[in-house]
């Protein structure tokens, strides 16, 4: 079994705590708009919960399909 999409769901993980990190400082430092909790917060919590929930698809394992063992055309060719 592998990952879907193991590059997205690792980016995905990486952009979603950067986020939640950037809306801790600016709610702390108060780096852009105004002070406290608005809606510039509100926004950076909701796309680094987006992030996750991109991440947590994205690292689901899918099962890998098997090739048959069929002969091909030219192998059946040269067993005659």
């Amino acid at each position: 079994m592998e990952q879907i999409a193991p590059k997205l769901a690792s980016a995905a993980k990486i952009l979603g705590s950067l986020l939640i990190i950037a809306a801790a400082v600016n709610l702390k430092i108060n780096l852009w708009g105004n002070s406290g909790i608005s809606l510039e917060e509100y926004a950076t919590i909701f796309s680094s919960v987006l992030m996750f929930i991109i991440a947590y698809f994205a690292s689901k394992k899918r099962q890998v399909v098997k090739l048959t063992d069929n002969l091909s055309l030219e192998e059946q060719g040269f067993s005659i």
